[in-house]
């Protein structure tokens, strides 16, 4: 995310974002084995309505040596809607400016710009409700 988009972060959610910057940095290599813009998460539950049982998933888990919190970030993006997991997916993986990550998810700038705030705010939910804290590292604190 550019600089000057973190800026006009609320500090509550400037770790969100660093979560999601570590997600997007450890998922970058994840996305040629599992399909572009689709989360680890996403595609195991693809696999699931299909009824395909990966082989690979169970060495997958135990196999790769994960930042704290990456899976856990990696199964709410998962869960986002559509436009705005193409908005957060968009946003985190790619280097381009604002026109042109909108125009690549199909959406307005503004549309675009709700939609990732609307999926940082959903993240942030969503780690009040597990009450999951994390210290300044963006490591998962043992409360």
């Amino acid at each position: 995310m550019p600089s000057e988009s973190r800026r006009r972060l609320a500090p509550t959610m400037r770790m969100v974002d660093a979560l999601l910057d570590r997600w997007a940095a450890w998922s970058r290599g994840e996305l040629e084995r599992l399909g572009h813009g689709k989360s680890m998460s996403q595609k195991l539950i693809e696999w699931h309505r299909i009824g395909v049982a990966p082989e690979s998933y169970t060495s997958l888990r135990s196999n790769i040596d994960c930042p704290d919190g990456v899976l856990l970030i990696d199964r709410l993006v998962g869960k986002l809607e559509h436009p705005q997991h193409d908005a957060l997916c968009e946003q985190y993986f790619t280097y381009a400016p604002l026109e042109m990550k909108a125009r690549n998810c199909g959406q307005s700038e503004s549309a675009f710009r709700r939609n990732v705030d609307r999926a940082l705010h959903s993240i942030r939910h969503a780690l009040a409700v597990l009450e999951v804290r994390f210290d300044v590292d963006v490591n998962i604190k043992t409360v």
